[in-house]
């Protein structure tokens, strides 16, 4: 518990000492500028409490900033199978009035040329993965028109920041930038207020409880991002504290990713505002199994409503899952072919359902216990899964079945506000992409009208292809 309060306080004095400094610089300026600062990477960093940034909730608190600047994420960015997405709960940020600042900088397909004469090759090839180089000029302008629509998407403002100095040296590349800083522009004449029927509820202090740079933790928090842009409908994303400034009432479907440690008050606070209006709740690994100094598996199974064991150390599994027939016929389609799903590099002690009167979904990959379930409760269903990083696809069967609306039945990175929708497929052809309500469909850039009072269009993709449409 000493190694665990070091860590909070730790983490509590990088946004008190940003809060000095801003305090200052707001003093100095009469007030009269808004004030910003680097910060909110815990999805980034794994939730790593040596990095610093998980307190977030104590920064937003703060009177005298206005706005985070947050940078892309250096993972999974490549076209296609990647996506854009927020390096910490991004739904906070606005809950509490501050603005997110998208500091995207993004690479091109210049990155070869650029850096062909360096020595280290190996850097040079580690950062072409982590970049997500593109191989062409038209792949690049999809990718920053993917980038654009997770602005769109999510209501925030955006600059692109040229990370090494060379990857705008080419007209077709200033002209999509031009092109797409125009569509921003505009787009503060529409709204862009979240439309998400999703919530992910995700917990700073929880982080500070596992163990030494634990790769559990990493694997849990920003794996679970890119499965979520890829789910086909769009997910707020919120610090657990903040259920208390959210409207919930228009969510179906909750996830708890890494709640491991919550304090009475939370509890009061989940069973309140989530667990009734015939929820789905998803709870990642060892949901409420800590409270300050104590762990109770009793705790955990008051809050899920699920009888949940924990096996006793030293007993470290790997937390893959094998679905049984009633997890692999899960949803009408949309079901994952393989078996065996969760992400491969969680490794846990084992906290597994021994609960006759839930339903078996999934056991322990090569073992009997029961390790993903769902179980009916008065107003509410309660899921519990041992690995926190399902499948997309699983995620949309979840989803579909608590009447989520989804846009969208394929693994594509997708993104929805109340006024613009973007898609990037992976993979070419056709997609039918379904709006919840009867609307007239735009071309964004143009303003031409492509649909009138439609519930569903369709639009034939070239692989990686994104486009963007702006819906009234």
């Amino acid at each position: 518990m000493a190694v665990i309060d070091w860590y909070l306080f730790f983490n509590e004095l990088i946004p008190d000492t940003i809060d000095h400094f801003a305090r200052a610089a707001k003093e100095a300026l009469d007030r009269r500028q808004v004030v910003g600062t680097f910060y909110a990477y815990m999805f980034e960093f794994g939730g790593d409490p040596e990095y610093g940034h998980n307190a977030l909730g104590r920064l937003l608190r703060s009177p005298q900033l206005d706005f985070v600047a947050v940078t892309a994420s250096y993972h999974d960015r490549a076209p296609g199978d990647g996506a854009d997405y927020a390096r910490a709960p991004i739904t906070s940020v606005n809950l509490h009035g501050k603005l997110w600042y998208h500091d995207n900088d993004t690479v091109s397909f210049r990155y070869d040329d650029m850096h062909r004469a360096r020595q280290d090759r190996a850097t040079v090839a580690r950062y072409r993965k982590e970049l997500g180089v593109t191989e062409t000029a038209q792949e690049t302008l999809w990718q920053y028109r993917r980038g654009a629509g997770f602005v769109l998407g999510n209501g925030i403002y955006q600059s692109f920041f040229d990370l090494h100095g060379g990857y705008f040296d080419d007209p077709a590349l200033m002209a999509e930038v031009q092109r797409l800083n125009a569509l921003l522009d505009e787009s503060k004449q529409h709204d862009c207020s979240s439309v998400a029927e999703i919530l992910v509820v995700s917990d700073e202090a929880s982080c500070s409880y596992a163990t030494f740079e634990s790769g559990f933790l990493q694997q849990t928090l920003q794996p679970a991002q890119v499965q979520l842009a890829k789910l086909g409908a769009p997910h707020d994303s919120i610090l657990v504290d903040d259920l208390t400034l959210t409207d919930v009432n228009r969510y179906k479907f909750v996830l708890f990713l890494n709640c491991f440690h919550l304090s009475d008050a939370q509890r009061r606070l989940i069973r309140r505002r989530v667990l009734n209006r015939n929820r789905t709740v998803l709870w990642g690994y060892a949901p409420g199994l800590f409270d300050g100094p104590k762990a109770s598996v009793r705790a955990m199974q008051e809050l899920t409503g699920l009888r949940l064991a924990l096996a006793p150390k030293p007993d470290r599994v790997q937390a893959r899952i094998s679905l049984n027939d009633r997890g692999a016929q899960f949803g009408s389609h949309g079901v994952p072919s393989p078996r065996v799903i969760g992400h491969e590099h969680i490794w846990a002690q084992l906290v597994s359902v021994e609960d006759h009167s839930a339903t078996a979904l999934g056991t322990l990959a090569g073992r009997s216990e029961v390790v993903l379930a769902m179980k009916s409760l008065p107003g509410w269903t309660s899921i519990y899964t041992l690995n926190p990083v399902l499948p997309a696809s699983f995620l949309r069967a979840l989803a579909r079945q608590a009447g989520v609306h989804l846009y969208n039945d394929r693994d594509d990175t997708f993104y929805a506000s109340r006024s613009y929708l973007t898609l990037a497929a992976d993979g070419p052809g056709p997609r039918r992409i379904r709006l919840p309500k009867r609307s007239d469909v735009f071309e964004p850039f143009t303003g031409q009208r492509l649909c009138r009072r439609v519930t569903e269009f369709n639009h034939e993709f070239h692989a990686q292809e994104t486009v963007i449409w702006r819906i009234d």
